[in-house]
């Protein structure tokens, strides 16, 4: 069965129960009840008597004090304030924002809360554009998986209001989905300001889009120029809680154009996992990722009744196929060839 992670709608971590055994997965999780997703079921480790860990955050990356020091809720609330305002900001100078997060978690309630802003400080309201394949289905979410939401926003599922903006957004022909850059050059999306969301993922979108946006700031008016306003200006706000994929994309971008890098840092920490295990009072084994293994005080495996195990991720092997080779036997032999390099095992 599944309960909620905390970290997205229908994010959620599994209990697999085989032969009088269950099993806990842990998957990407959160104890944030500031947003809008259901909060984090502790109740999946009730009767696992094996846990495993799929991921948290890497102690090398959140050795910022106010991560461990200020409560998250507080932590993630100021962090999306400060995103929103400095959208804000942009957008009050009639200027473009490109917002580089994920389509779903933390960009449905940065996207709730700058629609809002906008609309009650009567500032023209952007054509707010997704980029990305996925992100229809997953704003969708909200409306299509109730259960999975908040108690607050369950609440209004009851109201004639729907509780996200997005659907006030779709009928007032603010918000657009467009799978690919191909199918963004045939769509007819009114010109104007712009707010566009894109995957830190997608390298190709986000450079599109910081060249295109500098072509059109060299172009521009004189008047606009003078007036910081048009298209002589844009924002590009960043907000990935991987730390390394961000700063690759900082130093991508920084060189031609400044950068508002805000992490929003949701998933567990080993302070977490420790208070997760504190509750697991049937666990027998606990596995965690080596990273966070080494950073586990000693004594926690003392304290309760399990034994606490380390497991390292497999390594990946990029492999390039090119349509006239015989793909079984190419990637056996570039495998095998890899295996013999490293002395490391492999999984396909």
């Amino acid at each position: 069965y599944a309960r909620s992670s905390g970290y997205c709608i229908g994010g959620a971590n599994w209990t697999v129960a085989y032969k009088g055994h269950c099993t806990a997965f842990i998957s990407t999780s959160a104890f944030a009840t500031c947003l809008h997703p259901q909060e984090w079921d502790g109740s999946v480790l009730n009767e696992a008597q094996a846990i495993v860990f799929c991921d948290a955050v890497d102690p090398a990356e959140s050795e910022d004090s106010e991560i461990n020091t200020v409560p998250q809720n507080v932590q993630i609330s100021q962090r999306i304030n400060q995103l929103c305002s400095a959208a804000i900001s942009t957008l009050k100078q009639r200027s473009r924002v490109l917002l580089i997060g994920e389509p779903y978690g933390v960009t449905q309630d940065i996207l709730q809360v700058i629609a809002e802003n906008a609309m009650s400080m009567n500032l023209p309201l952007p054509q707010f554009i997704f980029i990305s394949p996925v992100a229809e289905h997953t704003v969708q979410y909200g409306n299509i998986m109730g259960e999975w939401l908040c108690a607050a926003k369950q609440a209004m599922l009851y109201l004639p209001e729907y509780p996200f903006v997005d659907k006030d957004l779709r009928q007032k022909g603010h918000l657009h989905f467009v799978r690919s850059l191909s199918e963004l050059a045939i769509r007819n999306i009114p010109q104007g300001i712009w707010f566009v969301i894109a995957s830190p993922r997608d390298t190709a979108t986000i450079n599109h889009f910081i060249r295109q946006w500098q072509q059109d700031a060299k172009q521009c008016g004189g008047a606009d120029m003078a007036a910081g306003t048009g298209a002589s200006k844009f924002s590009v706000l960043l907000y990935d809680d991987d730390v390394a994929r961000a700063q690759s994309i900082v130093n991508r971008i920084s060189a031609t154009n400044e950068v508002t890098y805000v992490p929003v840092s949701q998933r567990l920490t080993h302070h977490a996992i420790e208070q997760c295990l504190a509750g697991a009072t049937r666990a027998q084994h606990v596995l965690v990722p080596s990273h966070i293994y080494s950073r586990l005080p000693p004594s926690i495996s003392n304290n309760l009744d399990f034994k606490l195990l380390e497991y390292s991720y497999l390594q990946a092997t990029e492999i390039d196929l090119d349509t006239d080779r015989h793909l079984p036997l190419n990637i056996q032999k570039e495998m095998t060839q890899q295996l013999k390099r490293t002395g490391k095992q492999h999984a396909v």
